[in-house]
């Protein structure tokens, strides 16, 4: 990002390389498929202009099973992962954020579900697992402001990792033009890292956003339906909600998304497609420190597009009309969202070749 005149003002660079190596069985023994696995990743980050944080490396090594059980009417998953993260900044210093220095993270996580198939078009299925998360160079290292975000990000070079217990159940229905599924899940997270408001303002007049790790409780639904019609109209309906709290002091975690839904009408002979849809967001009033709440908005969107085949490929033309009302609204996930609404009325044109 470049400020005038010709004054470097970010510099963010990031290389990756990775390796995955994977087998598959089908039954064998008691286990009707499963796989076994292992995947490595370096990356190197470098920053610059007011990015204060450390050019760093990462390195990833991770070991993985994966298992089904068939018990007609049951079948059960289980899986087991092995993960080790390591971090190495370019330098070691005492840094206004703390000791930044190498760190390195172990975690094994693992699920077991269940899904019973009541009838050909009805499941019922649950699952608990023990996920991680390891903190991210910006969460560790991060010192300077994110212009694009309106903040000045500061790191916790001793953030610890993430760890999760969660629980969730569902229900699906399968027929031939209807599907539909809701889920309802709880995760307790240990550790849990988000960028919290600090309520001051750095030396150039931008907000302080801290990394902090709580214990935390997310709970939720996520659901969604699906109506297809021999015509080649389709309707879809979806909606989600999640509410968050700092298990310590009861306090909602900030940046949680409030209830959201989506419904979309399209149809869809074969060589070409149109879809009408409205987004829509409750107000989001359960705010966390220093967070503003936000208003509810529905949006319009209408999209169209040809499907073409050339020399043996699949060629798709969609055009893309956003928020037709050019409604002024405000995402609640979005740090800018005190100066800055969402985009108006837009344009955009995608072009995609299936091989």
């Amino acid at each position: 990002e470049w400020e005038p005149p010709d004054i470097l003002g970010t510099l963010f660079e990031r290389q990756i390389a990775s390796g995955e190596a994977r087998a598959r069985h089908a039954g064998w023994g008691p286990f009707a498929s499963g796989a076994v696995g292992a995947r490595v990743s370096w990356e190197q980050f470098g920053f610059g202009g007011a990015l204060y944080s450390p050019n760093t490396r990462r390195r990833t090594q991770a070991a993985y099973v994966l298992e089904e059980i068939d018990l007609d009417p049951v079948l059960i998953e289980a899986g087991l992962r092995y993960d080790r993260v390591e971090l190495e900044p370019n330098r070691e210093e005492l840094s206004d954020i703390g000791h930044i220095r190498a760190r390195s993270f172990d975690a094994v996580s693992g699920s077991l579900g269940a899904l019973l198939r009541l009838t050909e078009q009805f499941t019922l299925g649950a699952s608990v697992a023990r996920a991680f998360r390891t903190p991210d160079v910006h969460e560790l290292y991060s010192e300077g402001p994110h212009l694009a975000a309106n903040s000045f990000d500061v790191g916790n070079p001793s953030l610890e990792t993430e760890t999760g217990l969660g629980i969730d159940v569902f229900g699906r229905i399968t027929r031939r033009h209807l599907s539909a599924e809701v889920t309802w899940f709880r995760n307790t997270i240990a550790g849990y890292i988000f960028p919290q408001a600090t309520g001051k303002l750095s030396r150039i007049l931008l907000p302080i956003y801290q990394y902090v790790g709580e214990d935390a409780l997310l709970t939720g639904f996520e659901s969604l339906i699906g109506w297809s019609m021999p015509a080649g109209f389709k309707l879809e309906a979806a909606a989600s909600h999640v509410q968050g709290t700092i298990r310590a002091t009861d306090e909602p975690l900030p940046f949680m998304p409030p209830l959201q839904g989506r419904l979309a009408v399209g149809y869809s002979p074969v060589d070409w497609f149109v879809e009408a849809e409205a987004r829509m967001a409750g107000s989001q009033e359960r705010t966390g420190r220093f967070e503003e709440a936000t208003d509810g908005y529905a949006v319009l969107g209408l999209s169209g597009g040809l499907r073409l085949t050339v020399a043996g490929r699949l060629h798709v033309v969609t055009l893309h009309l956003e928020n037709l009302g050019d409604t002024e609204y405000r995402n609640h996930l979005s740090r800018v969202k005190e100066i800055m609404p969402e985009a108006g009325r837009g344009l955009g044109v995608t072009y995609r070749v299936v091989f």
